[in-house]
């Protein structure tokens, strides 16, 4: 959001942050994928400026198509990292926490191998934000989701971790 706040978060950024995550998707791999032991790699490239192209509201396929190729290319026009060409780029968009009480949709794009992640620019969210940064790379990877966008809840049984538990 080109705030101080976000600056020096992201400044102050390191590999330890996403730890988490990487052990989340460790554990996942070991349940549906026996013998995978690291699934996901995690590098840091320097921080992007340019902020992606806005995805339609309600865009029609054509609109769609079109947006997709414009993230794709500010995708590989923003990509900072030198090191082994990632399989998915990911690219966290931090918010001040204060300025900002709820954040658009991140997305995850499994065409293009791209995820958008809105994040809050606050240690107090790293778990949150993992969270969404592991949804969106999921989504790559071909996971649908799991609930009802116009309601944000979740589908049964789909969207329930252990749907036939009592209580849910």
């Amino acid at each position: 959001d080109a705030s101080a706040a976000s600056a020096a978060y992201i400044g102050g950024l390191h590999r330890d942050v996403i730890q988490p995550l990487r052990l989340f998707m460790r554990e996942q791999a070991q349940h549906h994928r026996p013998g995978l032991r690291d699934p996901i790699e995690v590098y840091l490239a320097p921080a992007v400026i340019d902020r992606p192209p806005l995805a339609p509201q309600h865009g029609n396929a054509i609109e769609n198509a079109a947006w997709s190729l414009r993230l794709r290319w500010w995708a590989w026009r923003h990509d900072r990292y030198d090191g082994p060409r990632p399989h998915v780029r990911v690219f966290v968009q931090y918010f001040a926490p204060l300025a900002n009480h709820a954040l658009a949709h991140s997305l995850g794009l499994r065409g293009g191998m791209i995820v958008i992640a809105n994040a809050f620019a606050s240690a107090e969210q790293e778990g949150a934000n993992n969270v969404v940064i592991a949804h969106e790379l999921l989504h790559t990877f071909g996971a649908t989701d799991k609930y009802d966008p116009a309601t944000n809840m979740p589908i049964y049984p789909e969207g329930f971790a252990e749907p036939d538990a009592q209580p849910l």
